[in-house]
């Protein structure tokens, strides 16, 4: 059953921009590796560190939602640990906290809404057919 998670990470900011874009595409080919899929992919671009990692000043920060196997985790930090151009990673499952919602309650959500939208329009369907079924005159022109 999949899961949704977060995940931040920093790449080398003196890297060019195709380089960049590798790095990102290379974590969200993992996280999509065994069924996942990618919920949001926030490019948060080039800031300043609160202090030096690998004796690097500046970070790409790139923020990604995704759902996947409860393996990717532990493939993703592996990735982190082992390639020189992330600085940092972090991967946390998701659970909506800070007021937040995962996109499986948002899909739920939006379901229910749509069972509910469907029900009261054949509700006000049948309250429409029944006012204009009152407001008919008999067949033989006399009120009843």
């Amino acid at each position: 059953m999949p899961k949704d998670y977060e995940t931040l990470f920093i790449i080398k900011a003196d890297l060019s921009d195709e380089d960049i874009k590798k790095e990102v595409d290379a974590i969200t080919k993992i996280a999509e590796a065994d069924g996942g899929s990618i919920i949001s992919l926030d490019l948060w671009g080039k800031k300043r560190l609160a202090y030096s990692i690998k004796k690097q000043r500046y970070g790409f920060y790139t923020l990604l939602r995704f759902s996947a196997a409860p393996t990717t985790p532990e493939n993703l930090n592996r990735h982190y640990r082992f390639n020189e151009n992330i600085l940092k990673g972090m991967v946390i499952l998701f659970d909506g906290a800070a007021g937040r919602k995962s996109e499986s309650d948002l899909l739920a959500e939006s379901q229910a809404q749509r069972q509910a939208d469907e029900k009261t329009g054949k509700a006000e369907a049948v309250a429409d057919e029944i006012k204009t079924d009152t407001n008919k005159e008999p067949a033989d022109g006399k009120p009843e």
